[in-house]
Formats: C-alpha cells, sequence, structure tokens
C-alpha cells in the first residue's frame, strides 16, 4: 500500500512535488520516487509529475520502486493499492511475448495499460487508485476501485489538474488553498460523514469509484467502469457464497510481508479469520481491542474481547489485544488531521489503535470484516426501516403521532451512571417510523431530525430538506434501485454511499497513519454483486439478519459467536463525552468560538451540552460531530493545531 500524488500544469507555474511527498510518508515510509516530464500540446507546454510513497507488499526488493517506468521512457505509473489476479494477468502477457523484470503487480498494471489500454482496469481483481502518465498520447489516466477502497482526490488547477491519495499532500505542494465546502459540511453534520465525489474541501472531489478518466488536451473524458449489477434478484446456495468467500480471502493472503485478522469477536470478522486460519493453520495473528470496564458498564456495550478471546483460542491464533485507554483529548486532534475530513466516527481511533499495534509487531497487512454489513443487510438500520414500513401500514398514523411517539419522546436516554440502550433505539425508531421508506433510511442514517438540524443552524446556514447535498445522493440511488425491493435499495445505496463515505474512508486513513494495509474480503466485487441481489427471506427473516452469510459461518465457528447479538465497532462515546473529553467540548464548543464560526446557534449547542450531560437526551454523536468540525477547522483552515500522531 501507498501514497501517490501528481499533477499536469502549466510548465511555468509546476512547484515542486517533494513537499506533498514528504508529506504522505506515513502512507509508504519503504520508499519514495519523484518524476518530472514537460510535453509540448496544441495548447502549450505542461509539466507532468508523480509523486510516489511506497509500504512495500510485494517484492520487497528496490526493484518495486515508483514512478515505474513502461517497456519504454514514454509511459510512467504511479500506483496505490493490490492487485491479486496480477499473477493471472502477468502469465496472459507472458503468453503474448513480454517479459517482466521484477514480481511487483505494478510492472503489470503498466504493461496491461501498453497492451490493452485504459480499458484495462475492468480486467483488474483488487483495490487501486493509480495514474499513468503516457507521453506518446501526451495524456494522464487516473483510475479508481470497483467500491472506492483506495482514495483518489482530485482539484483543477489552472486548465490542468492534481491528484492525490490525500489532501495533505496538494496543500504542502501549494496546489490548494483550503476552503470550506458548507453543503459537505452539513453532511458531516447530519450523518457524521459525506456522501462522494464531493468533499468538504470546496473545489476537491474524488475519483468516484469504478471510474477511469482521461485527461487530453486540458479536458477530462471520464468513463464508468463498474457498477453494482441490479439485473435480477437470484437465490444462492452455502456451497455457492463459502467457495467465493473463500477465494476472496485467499486472494487477499498474497503477500511477501506477514498477513494478519482485525478480530473484533462479531460473525464478520470472526469468519474471516476462520477463513484465513484455514488458508494459514494454526499461529495466525490476530488483534482486537478492549475497553476500559468502566466505559464499557456505562456504555453497556457487549464484551467483543471475551468473543474475540473465544475465537482465537477456538481456531489457536496468536491473539493480541489492545485496551483503549490513551488520551483521547491529545489523540483526536492528531487522528483528525490524518482522516482529514471531520468524520465523526470513533471507530477511527480503534482501528488506528490497533493497526500501530499489529505494525509494532511486525505486521504490515490485516484483513478486516468490513463490508458484510452493508451488503446483506446486517445494520440496525436496515431492520428498523424494514419494521418501520410494516408499522406504518398497522398503526394509524394519528395514533402514532399523538400517543406512541410522545410517550417515546419523553423517555429518558440515560442516567449519571448508564445509558439506557433499548431507550435510545425506541427514540431514534420513533424520530423517522411515520416517513416514506427513503426518507425513513435517511432519518435512520442521520443524527438529527431534521427539525433539530434546523434550530440548531444560524439562519442564513438553512436549506431545504430535499435539497441538501446528502438527501440528495441518498434519493438518487433510491432512484436508480426503483425497481428492486426496499431492502435492496438500502444495501444498494449503503454499498455506493456509505462504504465509500465513511467506513472505507476512515479505515484507509487511520490504517495508513500508522503504515499498515487493511484488506477486505467481503467487497470482493463478485461477492458484491451476489450479496446484493440475494432475496429478502436469504438475507433478513424476522428480526435475524445475514441468513445466508450465517449458515456459512456455522460450518467454521460455534454458534454463540455467530447467533450473537449485533455489536457495532464503536468506542464508548457517550462515556467520554461525560468524562474524558468533557474539557474538550466545553473549550472548543465555547460561546465564543461558536459564535465567530457563524455556523451554529450556541443557545442550541449549549442545550445539547446540558441535555446529554444530565441524561435526559442522547446527544454524544451529535457533539462528537460538532467537536470534529471545529477541530477540522483549527486544523486545515485556521492552521492553529499541527497534529502529530505518536511515532
Amino acid at each position: 500500500m501507498c501514497g501517490i500524488l501528481g499533477y499536469v500544469v502549466r510548465s511555468p507555474n509546476a512547484p515542486a512535488l517533494e513537499p506533498g511527498v514528504d508529506a504522505l510518508a506515513h502512507r509508504g515510509p519503504d520508499d519514495a520516487g519523484v518524476l518530472y516530464r514537460d510535453f509540448e500540446t496544441g495548447a502549450g507546454t505542461y509539466r507532468a509529475g508523480l509523486g510516489h510513497r511506497r509500504l512495500a507488499i510485494l517484492d520487497l526488493s528496490a526493484a518495486g520502486h515508483q514512478p515505474m517506468q513502461g517497456t519504454t521512457a514514454d509511459v510512467w505509473i504511479t500506483y496505490n493499492g493490490e492487485v491479486y489476479n496480477f499473477r493471472e494477468l502477468r502469465s496472459e502477457l507472458q503468453g503474448l511475448g513480454h517479459a517482466f523484470s521484477t514480481e511487483t503487480d505494478t510492472e503489470v498494471l503498466i504493461r496491461a495499460y501498453e497492451v490493452w489500454g485504459a480499458g484495462f482496469v475492468d480486467r483488474l481483481d483488487g483495490m487501486f487508485a493509480f495514474a499513468i502518465l503516457d507521453l506518446r498520447e501526451k495524456r494522464i489516466v487516473l483510475a479508481r476501485d470497483r467500491l472506492g477502497i483506495k482514495p483518489l482526490y482530485v482539484v483543477p488547477v489552472g486548465d490542468g489538474f492534481a491528484f492525490g491519495s490525500e489532501v495533505r499532500g496538494l496543500i504542502d505542494t501549494g496546489l490548494y488553498e483550503v476552503t470550506p465546502n458548507w453543503p459537505v459540511m452539513l453532511s458531516h453534520l447530519s450523518l457524521l460523514w459525506a456522501p462522494e465525489p464531493k468533499t468538504v474541501f470546496d473545489g476537491v472531489e474524488k475519483v468516484p469509484a469504478g471510474e477511469y478518466w482521461i485527461w487530453e488536451n486540458g479536458d477530462f473524458e471520464r468513463t464508468r467502469y463498474w457498477d453494482i449489477d441490479l439485473a435480477a434478484e437470484a437465490d444462492h446456495s452455502v456451497e455457492v457464497l463459502d467457495e467465493l468467500l473463500g477465494k476472496a480471502v485467499e486472494n487477499r493472503m498474497v503477500s511477501d510481508v506477514p498477513v494478519g485478522s482485525l478480530l473484533s469477536g462479531g460473525l464478520d470478522s470472526s469468519l474471516i479469520t476462520a477463513l484465513m486460519a484455514r488458508e494459514a493453520g494454526r499461529g495466525l495473528d490476530t488483534y482486537s481491542i478492549a475497553f476500559r470496564s468502566d466505559d464499557q458498564s456505562f456504555e453497556a456495550m457487549p464484551p467483543d474481547a471475551q468473543y474475540a478471546q473465544q475465537v482465537a483460542n477456538r481456531l489457536e491464533t496468536n491473539h493480541h489485544e489492545i485496551e483503549i485507554n490513551p488520551d483521547i483529548a491529545d489523540l483526536l486532534p492528531a487522528l483528525l488531521g490524518h482522516l482529514e475530513e471531520p468524520i465523526a466516527d470513533p471507530a477511527a481511533i480503534n482501528t488506528y489503535l490497533i493497526c500501530r499495534m499489529a505494525r509494532d509487531r511486525g505486521t504490515k497487512v490485516l484483513l478486516s470484516g468490513m463490508g458484510a454489513d452493508e451488503i446483506f443487510g446486517g445494520y440496525r438500520k436496515h431492520l428498523s426501516v424494514l419494521i418501520a414500513a410494516a408499522y406504518r401500514k398497522a398503526v394509524p398514523s394519528v395514533v402514532r403521532d399523538q400517543v406512541i411517539h410522545p410517550l417515546i419522546g419523553a423517555l429518558p436516554a440515560g442516567g449519571q451512571k448508564s445509558g439506557y440502550r433499548y431507550f435510545r433505539w425506541a427514540k431514534r425508531f420513533a424520530a423517522s417510523a411515520s416517513l416514506p421508506d427513503v426518507d425513513c433510511f435517511i432519518g435512520n442514517s442521520s443524527y438529527y431530525p431534521w427539525p433539530d438540524l434546523e434550530d440548531l443552524l444560524e439562519p442564513d446556514r438553512r436549506s431545504d430538506y430535499a435539497d441538501t447535498y446528502s438527501v440528495e445522493s441518498h434519493r438518487q440511488r433510491f432512484e436508480t434501485s426503483a425497481d428492486r425491493d426496499l431492502l435492496t435499495q438500502m444495501t444498494y445505496t449503503d454499498a455506493k454511499l456509505f462504504l465509500a463515505g465513511l467506513n472505507l474512508a476512515y479505515t484507509d486513513r487511520a490504517s495508513m497513519a500508522a503504515s499498515v494495509e487493511v484488506r477486505v474480503p467481503f467487497l470482493d466485487h463478485r461477492l458484491v454483486d451476489l450479496a446484493i441481489n440475494l432475496p429478502r427471506r436469504q438475507r433478513i427473516r424476522g428480526a435475524k439478519q445475514k441468513l445466508l452469510l450465517r449458515q456459512v459461518a456455522y460450518k467454521y465457528l460455534p454458534r454463540q459467536i455467530v447467533d450473537r447479538p449485533k455489536a457495532p465497532f464503536g468506542a464508548p462515546l457517550r462515556s467520554w463525552m461525560r468524562r474524558d473529553l468533557r474539557p474538550l467540548l466545553e473549550e472548543y464548543l465555547s460561546e465564543k468560538r461558536i459564535k465567530e464560526r457563524g455556523y451554529f446557534r450556541y443557545e442550541a449547542v449549549r442545550a445539547m451540552i446540558d441535555a446529554n450531560t444530565s441524561g435526559r437526551e442522547d446527544y454524544a454523536h451529535r457533539l462528537w460531530g460538532l467537536l470534529t468540525i471545529e477541530l477540522w477547522h483549527r486544523i486545515f483552515v485556521d492552521k492553529e493545531i499541527t497534529p502529530s500522531l505518536p511515532s
């Protein structure tokens, strides 16, 4: 795994790439390289620059140095990712008479481009983001993998552009000056993340997942080479899913460095670990996280660490556990500097700490169970929306609105010593249960009912609900899948938006901050197509979710692991907000700073802090979101904070 950076700009205005490449050192501490080439077009002279930071995973020798040349000095590549079928492609190219001088997948990619052109990306099985400079055609090709596992940012620079794995590379190169994008920031406020391709950095977008772009003569030609196949609903057997998932795991264990498992103790990560152990045998390194007992008690969190240990014992892995007891107030600004966008999911902290522990123990690659919930329908929100649809049919609106919902709204969210989890769930359900399907789904994904969000914002920051970026993005995906059932619409939308916008984004940034590569077998594109097209009866029956996947898991794991209640890969946020982070809240969300910023009404912010502290309401995630937005401004706009993670 690596970091890439580059540009095509008018030659006299081309800055040095080295400062930006240095800013990406955490993504590739093993090697660095920069290439500059000038070329003439009908519009004038351009300079192309390619930069690279290398985390050596395949062929650890110096032969894997990037930017890498093709068969001639006219074609170059800078590449971030892993292509799991590179050996098959290499054999095919060798059959066409091509010789290779390295054992890297990078060399396979550039040769494949030379033979098959930009459309070769459709042949790739893996996670990737790359740029290929073709001086023969005077063009540059940008491409991103099917699901958006690896990031690729782009910003216009005159009639050229710049690109990178992270925005900080663009900033440190001097190619971009930070300006906030309010519509996207509003999405971060509501969802705690933002849909792609827009970003909170105004003018900076991401190449959408499953696309490649060709820049030529000052313009981009954009091509979508893959999308989730929604052709038809189809039943599949346990054997088919088992074989497909087993192959996905096997492919993702290809490495010249140690590979371990990110084991939470839940169904998904436990199944991935079991399949890895089948390939690797005893002694597989597994890594998990635990929380302070008082935090876990306050949060009413399930004992994930105990389940992870049970799985490790059964599979005879070499298990490592870290207890989260860091100075959160110090770690949060530093980690947010690596996340770059104000993603307000504390799971990023878990991911970073686990990856740092793995790296300290010599493991540079981890496999994760991420993605199964999105494609099989495993989140509580999926079940909640399906229940809400039945609830609207069964209960008259007057009873819902005048009797049931007011009673639920009066329930406390927690006491002084613990939170009331079931009351929290009931309050969240009632907030959106009476809305149409798509709005109910958005409501279950949001941390603010629309009236609460409007009340928080200063009047000049408000907009119509339907016109907000996050609502528009979700409705577009629901419309694309309109001829399918509600569960498929939700899982398709999550696979297109939630995965890339939140889970994959924080996983990439947090893991690369620790110089560790995370691979996601559930996001093999063939597996995604299969899962999203399963009929509802093979995914959800009653209150039981991910049915077909569970049937596979029964072959490898005990029932107490497979059938345990769903547990999020989260953190004791409610405890932190009332204790560890309370001083930070008071400092960063002070009346003076809130009014200077001009986004939010201080009275509404103060009311949330007080209601959360008393336990009347559960506003921990809302306050975490406000905190990350303020920190983002201090880091990237005001430049008051220079975040630094421990080495």
